[in-house]
């Protein structure tokens, strides 16, 4: 996927969500582009349980998403102690700490707000046409992302019962600016939605924060199918030159939305909903809706200069406002130099794919 177009993937959100934004001393790093992908078929997949039709309602539904999480530890790698070496998931080694380790409070926080929230907030916006039987989960190719994730036999066999949407989590280790990542696993059909997917939240960020509850949103996101290479497929999203004097920034332009943002703004000539330009470090749950639009182009050159270019430039203030201490500049770009190990790593894993 082009670099110019990583922006997408961490303002999805304003397409599904209300509210305000965050805002954050600790940002969330999306990793959904670098994850290696192969999302099989429902209906007609290379490795279902059985033969399996599922039929669709002709009405429109808020989305059933039922999220299992009986096994957060079930990918391995995780921490049991301060001092423990392990190795993640993505198969790099880390030195857990006392934050790394999954408390029962942590689990409760998990499976009880983080997750039961986000999956309420979609449930509450997105419509669908309801699936009138058990959804039978198909069996992944083993050694891919989702083949590793725990999945109880039954729903391969019986199927999950009133579920227009199955997630299965664990919180298990990652990358320390990552809060948590999802991915899809499989749609109905070639050119259907996803109906199940995975996701994993990293224990040491896990809290009872609005923030990290948006987070998840985003993250689930991913697992239902936002996604923009798809999007950009299905001519949702398009370039636009000359808006407001940049020179080109990124719309969401479906019909829909088109309608709306001309609505919002009151502007009748707008070529859609603009997306706002996010920096590898930024919060990617934290639309900048105070700025005035929802989007904003910084450039190319900016991101080829590095991120610690970036901290320098555009978010050491607000980091600095936060902390108000000299020690921290070398936290921060510390932050960005791992930023730029872990993606390595990332591709290293995707590569061995």
């Amino acid at each position: 996927m082009p670099r110019q177009l990583r922006q997408l993937c961490c303002a999805l959100l304003l397409l599904l969500c209300t509210g305000g934004g965050l805002v954050t001393a600790v940002p969330h790093h999306c990793v959904f582009d670098r994850l290696p992908r192969n999302v099989g078929e429902v209906t007609g997949g290379e490795e279902p349980a059985s033969p399996v039709t599922v039929s669709v309602g002709s009405d429109w539904a808020p989305l059933r998403i039922k999220v299992f999480a009986d096994d957060l530890e079930g990918l391995g790698g995780f921490c049991t102690r301060a001092g423990e070496h392990i190795n993640m998931f993505f198969g790099k080694e880390m030195v857990c700490q006392e934050e790394d380790i999954l408390t029962e409070e942590k689990v409760d926080i998990l499976e009880n707000v983080i997750l039961s929230e986000a999956a309420k907030m979609h449930s509450e916006r997105l419509l669908v046409r309801p699936l009138d039987g058990p959804l039978v989960v198909p069996r992944f190719r083993e050694g891919s992302v989702c083949g590793k994730f725990p999945v109880p036999e039954e729903h391969h066999t019986d199927g999950v019962p009133d579920a227009d949407m199955v997630l299965y989590a664990t919180a298990v280790p990652t990358f320390k600016p990552t809060f948590a990542w999802a991915m899809p696993c499989a749609t109905l059909g070639p050119r259907g939605r996803p109906v199940v997917g995975v996701i994993n939240y990293n224990p040491r960020h896990i809290a009872n924060t609005s923030q990290h509850v948006r987070v998840a949103v985003h993250e689930m996101a991913h697992a239902l199918g936002f996604i923009v290479a798809d999007m950009e497929e299905q001519a949702l999203v398009k370039r636009e030159v000359g808006v407001r004097g940049r020179s080109s920034v990124h719309v969401v332009n479906s019909r829909n939305t088109l309608e709306q943002a001309r609505l919002h703004y009151g502007c009748e000539s707008a070529p859609g909903m603009e997306l706002e330009f996010a920096p590898p470090m930024r919060n990617p749950a934290a639309p900048e809706e105070e700025e005035g639009v929802l989007g904003q182009e910084n450039g190319e050159k900016e991101e080829e200069e590095g991120c610690c270019q970036i901290c320098q430039e555009e978010e050491q203030e607000e980091f600095f406002q936060e902390k108000g201490e000299k020690e921290e500049e070398k936290e921060f770009c510390q932050i960005c130099q791992e930023e730029e190990e872990e993606e390595e790593e990332l591709l290293s894993y995707q590569r061995s794919q």
